[in-house]
Parts: C-alpha cells; structure tokens; sequence
C-alpha cells in the first residue's frame, strides 16, 4: 500500500513539474536543467527519502542497511543532483577556453620547429618530402594565424564569463578578471556561480509546486524535502572546493615554489663562486631571475587559493546555518506558510552568497609573474 501510495505521489510530482516547467516561470533554468527535470527531483526526493530513513538506521551493521552505507548513497545522489545542476551555457565557454589552451601550446611549439627547420631549408627541392623556405614560412603563417584567431577568441570568452558573473551581483575588476581566469580558481568560482543560479531557479519552481498544492501539507512538505536536499547539494560543492584547495592545487603550488626557490639559492650562489665565466654567470642569472618571478608568482597563487578558502568557509558557515533552521522547519511544520517564509530567507541568503564569494584578488604586477601564474596553472591542470 505505501509503495502504491509512493507511485501516486511520484507520478503527481512529475506531472506538476512536466506543467510547471512548460510554463514561463521556467524560463530563468538552463534548458539542460529544464531536460532534466524529471531527473533532477527524482534524484532529490530520494535523497530526502534516504535522509529521513537514515535517521533511524543504525550507526553500522554486517547485514542490511546501516547510518554509513546510507550515506554514501545519499552522497552519490547529491554528486547526481550537482551534476545536472552544474548545466550551463557558460560554463560551455570554459570548456571552450580550455580547448584553446590546450592547442595554443601545440601552435607556439609548431612555430619554434619550423622556425627551426627554416634554418636548414632549402630555397627549392623536387622532393615532395623535404620542406623549402617557403612552406616553412607558410606553415609558420597559418600557425600565427591561427593564433591570432583563437587569441582572440579567447578573449572574448573571458569577455562574455565575466559579464555574465557580474551579471550575477560580482563585482568584478577587469584586473581581476584577469588573475581569475588565470588560475584555477576562477573555474570553481564560475561554477559557484552557475550552482547558486541554477539552485535559485530551482527553488523558485518547488515554491510554485508547494503552492500549486497548499492544501495537502504532506504533499508540500516533500516539495520542502527537497529544497532541504538542495541546501546539502551546495554544502557538498562548497566542501568539495575546500578539499581541492587542501588535498590538491595548494601542495602542488607549494611544490613547484620550494623547487623555484632551491634553484634560486643555487643560481646565487653560482654567481659568488670564481670558476664560473662571464657566459656561464650570465645564464646562472637569468635562471635566478626566472626562478625569482616564479616563487613571486607561486606566492601569490597561494595567498589567492588562501583567500577562496576563507570565502567558501564563510560560505559554508552560512549555509549551514540556514540549512539548519531549515532542517527544523521541516521536521516541525504544519502550515505551508511557515515552509514558503523559509524558502525566501534562504533565497535571499543565496544572492548574499553568490556574490560573496569572489575572493580577494591582486593584479598581476608585471608580465613576467602574469607568465609564470599562467605556468603554474597550466601544471596544476595537468594532474
């Protein structure tokens, strides 16, 4: 009986949401997040379903379900959930951009070789294998060319986030614009950003939902369940970005720094010795001077993901606490009235958020550390 009574709800709720998602109202959601609605709510009410049978479950058990492995499948919805929430046009640019990237590398090294291989061409040959001056010169023009073009695409893709992360109440600098989307803080901020948005048009569905169905209070309440489980999905994103900024781009920045700055004691201390020649010394020195820019750099880079854990800790910290009051509301309403006041102070609470979250940022100072910041991300990225 309850499981007939279950694929009632079930089949009402995605009725409602089919109705609701063709109308206006939807317009703000992403159409990946519209396509996926079913999906999406289905994978939130599970969540809250688990949630609620959790509670009295055991801390561990050899056979059946248990506290831990009831977590570990609530964790793997909220990764579902976050998922189909991540879906954006924007974040479509960043997957852009990072394609550019990859093959500016590939341009700049296909240039150096055949700038190489200039050198030693001839001016004619019969042999269709061997390379002239002019098809090296060829190649290194549509190399340069294509360049110029994906430069410039690029910029025009960071030209297009930032606005529309401003558009999202950041307040953004175009200096620093330009740091973030040098590093690879910038794509975990824009997917805040995304996520918060997404979370909100969400939100703003379930509301219609509740109040399409204010007279049955069981029926509104799973509706509220699942605004509960939406405020667990950001607290996981917000968790998992802390634990990136720990277990990953902070050892590995601070790596690469203590080695910049080894080989800079070294190169120095080449230059006291005698038995160096002017020549050698004058390579010792631009080594210093670059492994100089790179600990500037990497110093930077450590004090920018310093401060986005600071932002996402005060983040989370608020989060939790609505999360909270929300939890309590759940478990203790009876008038939908209570659950929709909730709902707006946490709406609220997520604009206050989203752009809050924009860490402290300082301009590059010179184009040697803007080079070697850009380095540092380029390794970052690779692991």
């Amino acid at each position: 009986m309850k499981a007939f009574k279950g694929a009632l709800w079930l089949a009402a709720l995605l009725s409602l949401a089919g109705a609701v998602m063709a109308g206006r109202a939807c317009a703000a959601l992403p159409e990946a997040v519209v396509s996926e609605w079913e999906n999406l709510t289905g994978t939130l009410d599970e969540a809250t379903v688990l949630r609620e049978k959790q509670k009295r479950l055991p801390e561990s058990s050899w056979l059946g379900a248990d506290r831990q492995k009831t977590g570990a499948k609530i964790a793997k919805l909220l990764r579902r959930a976050q998922g189909i929430l991540l879906s954006s046009e924007t974040l479509k640019l960043v997957d852009r951009s990072e394609e550019i990237k990859e093959r500016l590398p590939k341009l700049y090294q296909r240039i150096e070789e055949y700038k190489n291989k200039r050198i030693g061409a001839p001016q004619k040959s019969y042999n269709p294998f061997v390379k002239t001056v002019k098809d090296c010169d060829e190649t290194i023009a549509e190399a340069e060319k294509d360049v110029k073009r994906l430069r410039g695409e690029l910029a025009q893709i960071r030209d297009a986030i930032t606005a529309e992360l401003r558009g999202w109440g950041l307040k953004l600098t175009d200096a620093q614009a330009d740091v973030l989307f040098s590093s690879v803080v910038g794509d975990s901020l824009l997917r805040n950003a995304v996520i918060f948005e997404n979370v909100k048009g969400v939100t703003a569905q379930l509301t219609q939902l509740m109040a399409q169905n204010k007279d049955d209070t069981s029926i509104a309440r799973k509706y509220y369940g699942m605004y509960v489980t939406l405020i667990d999905v950001l607290l996981d994103t917000q968790h998992g970005f802390v634990n990136k900024i720990d277990g990953e781009w902070r050892p590995q920045v601070k790596k690469i720094s203590e080695g910049a700055a080894a080989s800079l004691k070294e190169a120095r201390a080449a230059l006291n010795r005698s038995d160096f020649s002017a020549d050698q010394k004058a390579i010792f020195r631009s080594n210093a001077a670059s492994n100089e820019m790179t600990v500037k750099a990497a110093e930077q880079y450590l004090k920018l993901l310093d401060n986005q854990k600071t932002s996402v800790q005060n983040c989370i910290r608020s989060i939790e606490r609505d999360r909270e009051v929300a939890a309590n509301t759940y478990a203790t309403v009876q008038h939908i009235s209570d659950m929709n006041a909730v709902i707006q102070s946490g709406m609220q609470l997520f604009d206050m958020l989203a752009a809050m979250q924009l860490p402290e940022l300082q301009a590059f100072d010179s184009s040697g550390v803007r080079r070697e910041f850009d380095e540092i991300t380029r390794r970052l990225q690779q692991k």
